[in-house]
């Protein structure tokens, strides 16, 4: 392996983990939410935030959370398989209520989230 190819793969290493430390970030910022506003116990806020955290991974891994790029696709497409790995009433009650929660945190924070949590 060359010197730039080296480089390359450093900087690579590097934009990914900032990106992911951005998904961390707002996983932080979405838990002390519930925390602190809703009042939601540790059990319960934690469970949405791994929730959360498997969308945002799936539609921003190794980029920039940008929530107005997330689409209804996404979300159907993110429920479906995780309904494929786990299909129970429970498991999906608890899919729902994490995303919805989520996207009326994000409308808090002024963004467009209707057609999301729509689905």
């Amino acid at each position: 392996m060359d010197h730039t190819t080296t480089h390359r793969a450093a900087s690579d290493a590097r934009e990914s983990a900032a990106y992911a430390d951005h998904i961390t970030d707002e996983l932080h910022r979405y838990e002390e939410h519930l925390r602190d506003v809703r009042g939601l116990a540790e059990g319960s806020y934690r469970n949405r935030t791994r929730i959360v955290g498997r969308l945002l991974h799936k539609k921003f891994a190794g980029r920039p959370i940008d929530i107005s790029e997330l689409r209804a696709e996404d979300v159907r497409r993110f429920l479906a398989d995780q309904l494929d790995a786990r299909r129970t009433p429970s498991n999906a009650s608890q899919l729902a209520s994490a995303l919805r929660s989520y996207f009326r945190y994000r409308a808090t924070c002024g963004d467009q989230v209707g057609k999301l949590t729509a689905v």
